[in-house]
């Protein structure tokens, strides 16, 4: 009769449950809260996202809309939810890399209180002017930019977010000195890009794509370092003579501080394989994202180096969201 000592019994019942717990989870309806309105660039994500999880989880996956504050609602109700796996957060680089440097006081510690699960896709933004404009390239706009008084006049949407912050690395870069004007909202600023409100705009694949497809506005450069699937015919930054600049936002999710390693696994498997299915790739594709599927350690890494680049550019534009 072979005698196994008693603790490594009990080591091995201990990594049995384990198991059978990691099989189980999610045994409840899992919370994704979202941190923008319904209809935006994240909820369609999350949405997406929501119904393939839930067909795979067979329990439901909830999307809860709590937007406000630049984020910081949406990340402060996760950052202090139980760390059970049962609930995450939905966002973006605006929130984890820029935020923090534009708020005097934060409701929860941005470096410590959310971890990282995976991120699902990315998301470059493009450059349009008015179809019946003359310039046809990145170098025609810093050239015409350096002749004009007071520089370039450039659309956007409001100041400190992803879309300006592209813009001023764009423009730091190439040396192009400009005006940036902020809007609230795409429809009013595509509406002003035909009017030749300004000499060119910056704005998302989705919300620019049936302006450029329908001839009214054209696509000077996608931000990404390839071309976009949603606007093929537009050039990239580096076919515009800048070699190795790309300046792309991405969408993933975080898990309050302190969630068991193994649901942080199931969670990370789940939200990769969701966001590469064949039909959720077809619709994110559709609206200019790029799917990626990348791992919580891949995505902290990106967290880090982000926060390097805004953090800066952040202070020296002088940006407040508190």
């Amino acid at each position: 009769m072979i005698c196994i000592p008693r603790f490594v019994l009990a080591a091995a019942l201990a990594a049995i449950s384990q198991l059978v717990a990691a099989q189980a989870f999610p045994d409840r309806p899992v919370r994704v809260v979202v941190v923008d309105p319904p209809g935006s660039a994240v909820d369609v994500v999350a949405r997406l996202l929501s119904d393939q999880l839930a067909s795979r989880w067979k329990q439901q996956a909830v999307v809860e809309n709590r937007p406000g504050a630049s984020g910081t609602i949406a990340a402060n109700i996760v950052a202090k939810s139980k760390p059970d796996g049962l609930t995450f957060f939905m966002t973006g680089t605006f929130t984890e890399a820029i935020v923090p440097f534009a708020m005097e006081k934060m409701p929860y510690d941005y470096r410590m209180d959310l971890v990282p699960i995976a991120e699902v896709a990315r998301l470059p933004f493009v450059l349009v002017v008015p179809s019946t404009s003359a310039l046809q390239n990145l170098s025609d706009v810093a050239t015409f930019s350096r002749g004009k008084t007071g520089g370039l006049t450039v659309g956007g949407l409001p100041r400190g977010s992803s879309l300006h912050l592209t813009w001023e690395i764009i423009a730091e870069r190439m040396g192009i000195p400009s005006t940036y004007v902020a809007y609230n909202s795409s429809n009013q600023l595509q509406t002003d890009v035909l009017s030749g409100q300004f000499d060119i705009a910056i704005d998302t694949i989705g919300s620019a794509r049936g302006f450029i497809g329908s001839g009214r506005t054209r696509g000077m450069a996608i931000t990404s370092s390839v071309r976009s699937a949603a606007l093929p015919g537009v050039p990239t930054l580096e076919e515009n003579g800048q070699r190795g600049l790309e300046v792309i936002v991405w969408v993933g999710a975080l898990a309050p501080a302190g969630t068991p390693a193994d649901r942080m696994s199931v969670l990370e498997q789940s939200l990769i394989d969701a966001a590469r299915a064949d039909s959720v790739k077809a619709k994110l594709s559709e609206f200019g994202y790029i799917v990626t599927g990348r791992t919580g350690a891949e995505m902290a890494e990106t967290i880090r180096t982000d926060r390097l680049r805004y953090e800066p550019l952040v202070k020296r534009l002088g940006i407040k969201m508190n």
